[in-house]
């Protein structure tokens, strides 16, 4: 049996888990202190050897898993830690997920706070943050738009919450959505003030600024904005609106495989990608571009390698691939050699800003068009040697696993058995 060391104990127990199970023990029937941060006991049956992948037995189980399925008799059940702490923590798993939900929903809103000065230059302020993601661009080219202003006049400033406060998460490629048009809605109010000194001041706008400034016109506005249309989701019922819209794609990819080495490499991938009425289509692009690679990477060569049966060289639960030594990243070399992306023409979103539709997380899936075309490039290659069996496929697809399903004469060779070379699954990057 697998032990976690007192040391590897402390690590997996962090200070969240741990108010968490503080929580937990003080309201149940059968509460356990909670575990000392220095004990090598279990918490609740206080026997010093036990597995974290394998919840030890069922008499080792929360009072409320006594008559779960899963537990039964003192067998020992192979459970992975997220259906411990699930089970640990809510008797009803659908209740937890439910909490999960209903919490994403209370976070999809926005406020952003927009300056007129004199000069005609105008300061946005928002929650959102930049990473990268071109989130400053697109704010700014939607208020200049509304203000019709050049874009030139406009500036974002690094988000504080001393100018916008109690931000949403800049999360779940909803920045744009959230942001933009909270800034667009701020920029309408003064664009509707300063309307009546625009014409006066012959079209000018920093002469119209002044005019209204003179005028005692308020240049400044506040504006909140929060997503419509969404509920959450039950998971007990099924029923319920967690999303507002969708963002859809499609791929094609063409890869090569090396049969010998088990190496790959994308000759090239077509994207066509429906993201409404872009608000910045060379962002939009980019953005796509790097999902892309990133969801490649994801599949075929970011492996994480842990100390277990099939990988014996290294202690119990040990990570061989700490660092980018060894967690291999794509590169420019893995990306596709012919990449094209296309944007959908004359689409249109009612629910987003300008009508346009989220772009950063969803191009990521379209990725699979590279594992399966790697898988089919292995299924041609088991059929030059004579293999048609069905083979399973795990991801991330790395050369040891390529080499490994082609079922050459070599691995037939290396496995001794041809039964089991047809359907030999490598465990891992090495």
């Amino acid at each position: 049996m697998n032990t976690t060391s007192p040391s590897a104990w402390r690590r997996i127990m962090l200070p969240g888990f741990r108010s968490l199970w503080h929580a937990t023990t003080r309201s149940g029937a059968h509460a356990a202190p909670p575990p000392s941060p220095h004990s090598d006991r279990h918490p609740r049956c206080g026997h010093r050897d036990y597995d974290v992948d394998n919840y030890h037995s069922a008499t080792c189980a929360p009072p409320h898993m006594l008559g779960n399925p899963y537990v039964t008799g003192g067998y020992r059940v192979r459970l992975t830690w997220w259906q411990c702490v699930v089970s640990a923590f809510r008797p009803n798993h659908y209740e937890f997920l439910n909490i999960w939900t209903h919490a994403a929903a209370l976070m999809w809103y926005a406020s952003a706070l927009v300056h007129v000065y004199t000069d005609g230059t105008v300061l946005v302020s928002h929650g959102g943050v930049e990473m990268g993601q071109g989130l400053h661009t697109k704010v700014a080219q939607v208020v200049a738009a509304e203000l019709d202003v050049p874009l030139a006049l406009v500036h974002v400033h690094d988000t504080h919450t001393a100018k916008v406060a109690r931000s949403s998460a800049t999360a779940a490629s909803m920045g744009s959505d959230l942001y933009a048009e909270a800034a667009r809605r701020a920029s309408a109010q003064i664009a509707a003030r300063m309307a009546p000194y625009r014409g006066a001041a012959g079209g000018t706008w920093a002469a119209a600024a002044r005019a209204a400034w003179c005028d005692r016109v308020d240049l400044s506005a506040h504006a909140f904005y929060k997503v419509p249309h969404i509920s959450g989701f039950d998971f007990a019922t099924g029923r319920g609106t967690p999303f507002s819209y969708f963002t859809c794609g499609a791929a094609c990819s063409l890869v090569e495989a090396d049969v010998l080495t088990g190496d790959h490499r994308v000759l090239r991938t077509d994207i066509v990608m429906d993201v409404g009425r872009s608000l910045n289509p060379h962002v939009d692009i980019g953005q796509i571009e790097g999902a892309f690679v990133q969801g490649q990477g994801w599949l075929t060569v970011e492996d994480v390698v842990y100390g277990s049966r099939e990988h014996v060289w290294l202690a119990p639960g040990q990570q061989h691939m700490p660092g980018p030594g060894t967690y291999k990243l794509p590169a420019a070399d893995d990306a596709p050699r012919h990449f094209n992306v296309h944007l959908l023409r004359n689409s249109r979103n009612s629910r987003a800003v300008h009508s346009s539709r989220a772009v950063g997380e969803p191009p990521l899936l379209l990725s699979a068009s590279v594992l399966f075309a790697l898988r089919h490039a292995v299924g041609a290659a088991r059929a030059d040697n004579n293999v048609d069996r069905w083979f399973a496929v795990d991801t991330p697809m790395s050369a040891e696993r390529v080499r490994m399903a082609c079922c050459d004469p070599v691995v037939r060779y290396v496995v001794g058995d041809d039964e089991r070379a047809s359907t030999w699954r490598a465990a891992g990057a090495y």
